[in-house]
C-alpha cells in the first residue's frame, strides 16, 4: 500500500492506509507506517484538518 502511494497512487490507496492505521488489530509496525502515510497524504490534498484529528498519530 505505501509504496503504491510513493509511486503517484495516492488517492488510490487512502482508504486502504486509513483502515490499517486505524485497525486496533493490526500490528504497530505497518499501522504506524500507514498512519504516516496518510497523514502526508492528507497534507497533501489540503485536508489539514483531518491530518491533524487523529487521536492516534
Amino acid at each position: 500500500m505505501t509504496s503504491g502511494a510513493r509511486r503517484g497512487r495516492h488517492r488510490e490507496v487512502l482508504p486502504e492506509l486509513l483502515d490499517l492505521a486505524t485497525d486496533p488489530a493490526a500490528p504497530p509496525d505497518p499501522a504506524w507506517e500507514a498512519a504516516a502515510a496518510a497523514i502526508q497524504i492528507l497534507c497533501w490534498e489540503d485536508r489539514f484538518a483531518e491530518a491533524a484529528s487523529w487521536p492516534s498519530c
